[in-house]
């Protein structure tokens, strides 16, 4: 029984790992649109990323200083801001955030 049960399992472990490693070689291939925030030049906005890894060369300035953005929640402000690790404000607005855990209310 438990001879059989591998014999079915292991194919099927397979089948699933060889099928993420190929959704991931075609999303990286077609590539994915994430927001930046360049630290030398100010420049934000979109970016089509392929396998890149952060900070990534800036669109505007052509150095590697912008990191991964995202866009403040404040109805009214909207803008983008820097990915930060700790607890931080909108520059623009002042709306708090905790990365860890999304905007504070």
């Amino acid at each position: 029984m438990a001879a059989c049960c591998a014999a079915i399992a292991l194919p099927v472990v397979r089948l699933v790992r060889g099928g993420l490693d190929s959704d991931r070689r075609r999303i990286l291939a077609r590539g994915y649109t994430m927001l930046y925030c360049c630290k030398g030049c100010g420049a934000t906005g979109e970016v089509r990323l392929y396998d890149e890894t952060w900070p990534i060369v800036c669109p505007r300035c052509g150095r590697r200083q912008a990191v991964a953005g995202f866009r403040c929640t404040n109805p009214r402000c909207r803008k983008i801001i820097p990915i930060r690790n700790a607890l931080f404000q909108c520059p623009h607005c002042g709306r708090s955030y905790d990365h860890r855990s999304g905007p504070d209310r």
